[in-house]
């Protein structure tokens, strides 16, 4: 098993608290030295349940929120066909 994915295992079997705590440590760990002032991170639930947001405005940063199905609409020069589906 390589590093990585026994990191990844760990913080899979972790509690909750402990994995929230993980990932806002990693995003921040990205973030802050490189100076960010604003992200662009894609609307996800998980990123909602370990309020990403949050933690990135306590730290300074901005963050803008974008819809992965519209961002793929975009890439392919296409019109969404539904609101509620706009990827397809």
């Amino acid at each position: 098993m390589t590093r990585a994915s026994s990191a990844s295992t760990s913080i899979a079997r972790a509690p909750a608290a402990t994995a929230r705590i993980a990932a806002l440590a990693l995003f921040l760990s990205v973030a802050s030295p490189a100076g960010a002032t604003e992200v662009v991170k894609v609307k996800s639930m998980a990123t909602q349940e370990i309020e990403l947001n949050e933690a990135l405005a306590a730290a300074g940063i901005d963050a803008w929120e974008t819809d992965l199905a519209e961002l793929i609409v975009q890439l392919g020069d296409d019109w969404p066909s539904h609101i509620l589906v706009p990827a397809i």
